[in-house]
């Protein structure tokens, strides 16, 4: 593919992240050899097959960009306007399937996944919409907002650790949460000494930064 004359700050459309590659490009010259950078999502091979001067371009030829800007701009709101609609249809009518097809949206289905888990298209399960694990089998979450995605989810399996990962992962899990309100408690602490010594002014702060002791070399 060749692409329209970008600035060092733009973006290539068609890659996921093409800061590398124009990082690369600006220092290239117009007939070097391909080269390749990091898209994100792999790498590309690219070439500098013509180098135009900075100019401030025309309206007729940035009209198009100040119509993708505001695009990108009403995005956010007209996203989370429409999972929230996808939301109460689904609770409405109980048919999350039904409810994507009035509002245009796609149903997908992923596998079981733990916290930890990744779901194409919509990132780390514990990180995104961690609440998904309180619900029951059969329920619905409200609006998710999963980036550049809206996400309306039904639970519809569920599966509990059994005593053997429970009993395994039982030392590991008690380490931590021991390690956790220790961290607490001696915070707590000595944020009570550090009070109560600035109480009875016996700690002082100096305004001015102290030049540290330096022997003097002798001779």
């Amino acid at each position: 593919m060749t692409s329209q004359p970008v600035g060092r700050d733009g973006v290539i459309p068609a890659l996921p992240d093409s800061s590398q590659l124009l990082t690369k490009a600006f220092q290239a010259k117009q007939g070097d050899p391909p080269q390749s950078a990091p898209t994100g999502e792999g790498y590309a091979i690219f070439q500098v097959t013509g180098v135009m001067a900075a100019h401030a371009p025309a309206f007729a030829d940035w009209k198009t960009h100040v119509l993708d800007d505001y695009r990108d701009e009403q995005l956010p709101g007209l996203l989370g306007q429409k999972t929230t609609e996808l939301a109460n249809e689904a609770k409405s009518m109980n048919d999350l399937g039904k409810a994507a097809k009035a509002v245009g949206a796609t149903v997908k289905t992923s596998d079981l996944v733990g916290q930890s888990g990744q779901v194409p298209d919509f990132g780390e399960v514990g990180q995104v919409a961690p609440q998904l694990f309180d619900l029951a089998v059969g329920a619905y979450s409200g609006p998710i907002n999963a980036g550049r995605t809206g996400v309306v989810a039904k639970i519809v399996d569920k599966q509990e650790p059994s005593a053997d990962e429970i009993a395994k992962n039982f030392d590991q899990t008690r380490d931590q949460v021991l390690e956790q309100k220790r961290n607490e408690a001696f915070s707590v602490f000595m944020s009570g000494v550090w009070d109560d010594y600035k109480k009875h002014n016996l700690i002082r702060f100096s305004a001015k930064p102290q030049t540290p002791w330096q022997p003097t070399p002798g001779t």
